[in-house]
């Protein structure tokens, strides 16, 4: 028989649904799953996803499956979740390769991910950013666009990969795809919807025609009411050749550090 193994946990606030969690640290199976995604984008994904909920040792009470953690888990909490993994993974010192922006010199240098962990948590209730509905009007010559804008979780992240998976969608029409939770052309005369769009492939094909302002209005929308909640790992450096020894700033991708963990 096994013995009872007592795992190292780390506690992590998620910035944006803002639950509490307890995560244990990595273990043998949990580095195989990841090592198994292919290289579809998704597979990667859901891979982390399920790494993640496997390393839950406490949860809020309304998590309680799987399904109901990707309804209430952002793509910003998940960066939240990998680094409370590699924290409880004792994986917080890093040596990195890095290049100067500045003359091209590369060098490398040792980073704790605890110094350079910066987070801004959203400051309502649990849950309240996830259920929040925010609406944008863009007015045309004839017609106003109404879009209700939701902060994308990892559901939404799943029904999108399931709809548009075989596409490359260019950046910009994935963000807004990802946050439009219904998209609507009123006429200005009558007051009246001409255009609702519900789902996913009528919301991409009355997105798509529409005209460039209403991508920068939308844009601006996700940037004010959802994108300044998450963290980052930022650090600096100097740059190791003499006549240059500028300061450097780079931001490490969690992904990459928990795959790097793993090889």
């Amino acid at each position: 028989m096994l013995p009872n193994f007592s795992y190292p946990v780390y506690t992590v606030v998620c910035p944006q649904s803002k639950y509490t969690y307890d995560v244990r640290c990595l273990v043998v199976g949990d580095e195989d799953r990841l090592l198994q995604s292919s290289t579809f984008a998704y597979s990667v994904l859901d891979n982390i996803n399920k790494v993640i909920w496997s390393c839950i040792v406490n949860k809020p009470d309304n998590i309680t499956d799987f399904n109901a953690f990707l309804a209430n888990t952002t793509q910003k909490d998940r960066d939240a979740f990998v680094y409370s993994i590699l924290q409880a993974s004792d994986e917080d010192k890093q040596v990195i390769d890095v290049t100067c922006a500045y003359c091209g010199t590369k060098q490398t240098v040792e980073v704790s991910l605890e110094s350079c962990f910066n987070a801004n948590i959203y400051p309502g209730e649990p849950g309240e950013l996830i259920s929040n509905v925010v609406d944008v009007n863009v007015e045309l010559k004839n017609h106003i666009v109404n879009a209700k804008l939701k902060v994308p979780t990892l559901a939404k992240e799943k029904e999108i990969f399931y709809h548009f998976g075989q596409r490359n969608l260019p950046l910009h029409v994935l963000t807004l795809l990802l946050h439009i939770a219904e998209l609507n052309i009123i006429d200005k005369k009558t007051d009246k919807p001409v255009q609702e769009a519900k789902i996913l492939p009528d919301i991409e094909a009355t997105l798509v025609p529409l005209p460039h302002k209403v991508r920068r209005k939308l844009t601006k929308a996700i940037t004010d009411n959802f994108a300044q909640y998450g963290m980052n790992l930022q650090y600096k450096f100097f740059c190791s050749k003499p006549d240059c020894g500028k300061e450097n700033i780079h931001e490490l991708d969690v992904t990459d550090l928990l795959f790097r963990a793993i090889i």
